[in-house]
């Protein structure tokens, strides 16, 4: 099974997936069961790319059968992908 979470390699500069539409979660939160990326990007570098929902002040997989362990710092639609 693929996990729908990852350290982020291969999705550096340069790469499909990398936007300069990221949202900051200070700033904007999607709407509630929107499916959209999200990363977390802190003094640590980027890490935890992955496809999530949000469900109040919870982040769930996909198919929402569990929530991930960690707030997201930013996050960006599916269509603002490059």
């Amino acid at each position: 099974m693929n996990s729908p979470i990852h350290s982020g390699e291969g999705l550096k500069k340069g790469s499909e997936s990398v936007s300069s539409k990221w949202i900051a979660i200070t700033d904007e939160l999607p709407a509630e069961g929107e499916l959209v990326d999200t990363k977390i990007s802190d003094g640590n570098g980027e890490r935890n790319f992955g496809q999530l929902k949000r469900k109040g002040n919870l982040w769930f997989l996909p198919d929402m059968s569990m929530y991930v362990y960690y707030t997201p710092t930013h996050w960006r639609r599916l269509t603002e992908r490059k």
